[in-house]
């Protein structure tokens, strides 16, 4: 499954999950290229690819990338994923991230996942609804 954001045209979406890359034309091409290669990059060396991050300038297409990369970077990574969770700047994108990274480090490592929702910027009873869940986890 693809994290947002996501193209409207649906075959565009269908045809990216199955790597047909040469289907695309201009814009799309280029844009299913690098989230692709974001994703790809992040499975085998997350850790450059933050770095890699760092180095883009702060805006809308940074912001894109960073969601892919905390999406993709989340399940192996937490660790990773989570300070750029943070960096989100509209609020709803980053609590959505924010409780994605929360959840499969939670499973990963229950008192890690605590620590850091103890000091991210969530709401109460976002940050309640994790907890409780982790609670089931064991």
């Amino acid at each position: 499954m693809m994290c947002p954001p996501e193209l409207e045209d649906e075959e565009l979406v269908v045809r990216s999950r199955t790597g047909d890359v040469g289907a695309f034309r201009g814009i799309a091409t280029r844009y299913y290229s690098l989230i692709y290669t974001i994703e790809s990059w992040t499975r085998n060396d997350p850790g450059s690819v933050s770095q890699w991050l760092q180095t883009l300038p702060t805006g809308a297409s940074r912001e894109n990338i960073a969601d892919y990369y905390i999406c993709e970077a989340c399940h192996d990574s937490p660790e990773l994923a989570a300070p750029w969770a943070e960096t989100l700047t509209d609020d709803n994108r980053r609590y959505n991230a924010i409780e994605r990274v929360a959840r499969e480090w939670g499973r990963q490592d229950r008192a890690a996942a605590e620590a850091w929702l103890a000091k991210v910027n969530l709401p109460d009873e976002r940050k309640q609804g994790l907890l409780n869940a982790f609670k089931l986890l064991r």
